[in-house]
């Protein structure tokens, strides 16, 4: 199995009207382990083990280590891939830090996660805000509902792998225009994110992206990564937590959730939207 494919067919069983068993294929999207290393004076530190969709990999630990408060920029750090030629090993990511800045000097905290995992290792919230928490300063405006739901209609018309196997998430960018800026797909919905957000960092893209659109419900640590690039609107095709509400109804987010063709819900912050129904 070659390492950067997104998606494999296997044979399966279908289940017919309960009392027939047929066999056939489905497409099932690939997940793989990714080890990431920190270079401390050429002795490796485990920072994370993410179980992620094999590609973008530089984009998810640059978007990883921003949202985590470690790096403000591409150009603290070099990334070194090594993938493994074994389809049951593990691909690691070694991050050299530049100049002066050490492994020592860096607050972090050793992380080991599944693909839907997103704060699996902080002792507490409290602490897991203090360092990272937030980065960018919040951009306030008002939108057009019908820049948002342009947005929604862009994404009923990609090419994603979502749409192929139903086994990814997705996390689209897009500026306050609605032009769509970048779509990135993982198995977990933070890893998808975190590779959003890696694109924007290394494109100088941070100050552009004004919404993020998810797949997937609206958790704690998605609208922490969403605050943290400086977004104003957040929109999930699932539901929020009650935690995600309160953090973006105390930071000026508009939260809005439960997409449907003709119909959304918004949690936080209506007053941002101006339309003919609000």
């Amino acid at each position: 199995m070659s390492v950067t494919r997104k998606w494999i067919q296997r044979p399966i069983w279908t289940l017919r009207n309960g009392d027939a068993i047929e066999p056939t294929t489905d497409t099932i999207a690939v997940e793989r382990p990714l080890q990431i290393l920190l270079d401390d004076d050429g002795q490796y530190r485990e920072f994370a083990v993410l179980m992620r969709s094999p590609d973008d990999d530089i984009e998810l630990v640059l978007g990883l280590l921003f949202t985590e408060g470690i790096i403000r920029s591409a150009d603290e750090l070099s990334l070194q891939p090594i993938p493994s030629l074994e389809s049951d090993a593990i691909d690691k990511m070694v991050v050299h830090f530049k100049g002066e800045r050490t492994v020592a000097t860096t607050h972090y905290r050793q992380l080991a996660a599944h693909a839907g995992c997103g704060i699996c290792s902080a002792s507490t919230l409290e602490h897991y805000l203090e360092f990272v928490y937030p980065v960018l300063p919040m951009r306030k405006h008002s939108h057009c509902w019908s820049v948002i739901a342009s947005v929604l209609e862009q994404i009923e018309d990609l090419h994603t792998a979502f749409r192929i196997t139903g086994g990814t998430h997705w996390t689209l960018f897009a500026n306050a225009k609605g032009e769509v800026l970048t779509l990135r797909e993982d198995v977990g919905r933070h890893n998808a994110m975190d590779k959003a957000v890696g694109w924007a960092l290394a494109h100088e893209a941070i100050d552009q992206v004004d919404m993020v659109f998810v797949s997937g419900r609206l958790s704690f640590e998605l609208v922490h990564k969403a605050l943290c690039i400086g977004a104003s609107v957040m929109v999930g095709l699932g539901a929020p937590s009650t935690q995600a509400v309160d953090l973006a109804e105390h930071n000026g987010l508009t939260l809005m959730g439960f997409w449907k063709k003709h119909r959304i819900n918004i949690y936080t912050h209506p007053s941002r939207l101006h339309c003919r129904s609000l």
